[in-house]
């Protein structure tokens, strides 16, 4: 849920967030991570 989401933390890991297609994260994210968020995406797949 969105009001589950805070970001504001005293060391926070990311800026922004928002809600994305799979597709659509793979296309977002930094090249090196990309590998590993396909196998995810791909596990998980019928979740989703």
């Amino acid at each position: 849920r969105d009001d589950q989401v805070n970001i504001a933390t005293a060391h926070p890991e990311f800026s922004e967030w928002a809600w994305l297609t799979p597709q659509h994260l793979l296309d977002s994210i930094v090249p090196f991570k990309r590998a590993v968020y396909a196998r995810v995406i791909s596990e998980f797949e019928d979740r989703l």
